[in-house]
């Protein structure tokens, strides 16, 4: 995710992504959030969901990536109703294109598997 996008992530939700360009060697958010910017409402969305839930003080986000062309998210002291959440926002991420965030004519598909819309796909 670019810069920008990840930044208002981690401004609105600072304890999530206290290890966001950590030390490589004790964390994967050390890479930042590596997937594209059109799941950022995804994502955001997610966050807030989380922060509803009053998490635990200790928990927060150990790598964002995106994996044949769906969301994965691992956390550090999560709950069953977070593990939910994100189980909700990983399967809601094959219906929206990675790149640009439409839910139209999204397919997973291609050598390289990506969630992407029609447009996209024929960018690439």
């Amino acid at each position: 995710m670019n810069e920008e996008p990840t930044e208002k992530l981690k401004t609105k939700h600072p304890k999530f992504f206290r290890n966001l360009h950590g030390d490589p060697t004790k964390t994967c958010m050390a890479w930042g959030i590596e997937c594209s910017d059109g799941w950022f409402d995804l994502l955001s969305k997610l966050c807030d969901d989380i922060a509803a839930l009053n998490p635990p003080d200790d928990f927060c986000f150990a790598q964002i990536k995106e994996k044949f062309g769906g969301l994965r998210v691992y956390i550090d002291n999560g709950t069953d109703a977070i593990y939910d959440l994100l189980d909700e926002a990983e399967k809601n991420s094959y219906e929206i294109c990675e790149s640009c965030g439409t839910r139209d004519d999204v397919t997973c598909e291609g050598s390289w598997v990506k969630a992407l819309c029609k447009k996209c796909r024929s960018q690439r």
